[in-house]
């Protein structure tokens, strides 16, 4: 299942990418996901924040309906996994 991404319009980098950021005084090396229109990036951050938003909430729930169960049903889920 494709996740989503919380980070849309940041810069991706890794080890190299911050190591060279500290060498580049200008910081002209930096590049950013851009975006057609300020309005887009708007929608599909906002669209993102949602998701976000919604797996959090879903994450809760179950964690909340696993704290509700009984000890027996806690106990023989933890052996079938």
């Amino acid at each position: 299942m494709n996740e989503p991404e919380s980070f849309f319009l940041t810069a991706h980098s890794g080890f190299w990418d911050g190591f060279s950021s500290v060498i580049d005084i200008t910081g002209s090396a930096e590049e950013y996901v851009t975006s057609p229109s300020g309005s887009q990036a708007d929608f599909v951050a906002l669209r993102m924040d949602c998701e976000m938003v919604g797996r959090d909430f879903l994450d809760g729930l179950k964690q909340a309906a696993m704290e509700m169960r009984p000890e027996s049903a806690k106990t023989r889920e933890a052996t079938t996994e």
